[in-house]
């Protein structure tokens, strides 16, 4: 309940998200999309594992990115080598988001906003293999921080220099 009305208030306020494995899970139902709840039976005719046995910090599957996506531009890459910890994933994608990732079986691993929202999510793990020194990995925080970084500069100008009036009546001497 908690995540979902923090998801909700960042969006209203326009704060970059980034949602890892659950978090993108999080994200899609917030905006109205489905998850598939178990994919081994409601995918059976899967070829990939979704959980490895390796740790975290081994990748073990690819993810397919759309080429001019967030995600391709933010990796510099069209395939990833991830980590995979996941029974759910994202079944439907939510209206106003697009599937900018997927494994070679097609489910879901990766998502972000179609419109101005600067809201992104990864099924994958990228904070194991960035903290494996994975620098591929490592550019979604980069990112990230990037924007959270242009949004309180936004926020501090908007604080100290913006001021409206909004009263039509006020004369302009």
């Amino acid at each position: 309940v908690y995540d979902m009305a923090l998801i909700r208030l960042a969006t209203r306020r326009n704060i970059p998200m980034f949602g890892i494995c659950r978090g993108e899970q999080l994200i899609n139902v917030a905006f109205g999309g489905t998850l598939y709840q178990d994919i081994p039976t409601q995918h059976p005719d899967t070829t990939v594992c979704h959980q490895q046995q390796e740790p975290s910090s081994i990748p073990t599957h690819t993810v397919h990115l759309t080429p001019g996506s967030a995600m391709a531009s933010i990796t510099g890459q069209t395939q990833l080598f991830t980590n995979t910890h996941h029974h759910q994933a994202v079944k439907q994608v939510a209206p106003g988001f697009s599937v900018t990732g997927w494994s070679s079986d097609s489910i879901p691993e990766a998502i972000e906003s179609s419109h101005e929202y600067p809201i992104w999510g990864v099924q994958f793990h990228p904070e194991a293999l960035a903290t494996a020194g994975d620098s591929i990995s490592a550019r979604f925080f980069y990112f990230l921080v990037q924007k959270a970084a242009t949004y309180r500069h936004a926020k501090e100008i908007h604080r100290r220099i913006l001021s409206l009036d909004t009263h039509t009546d006020t004369p302009l001497d």
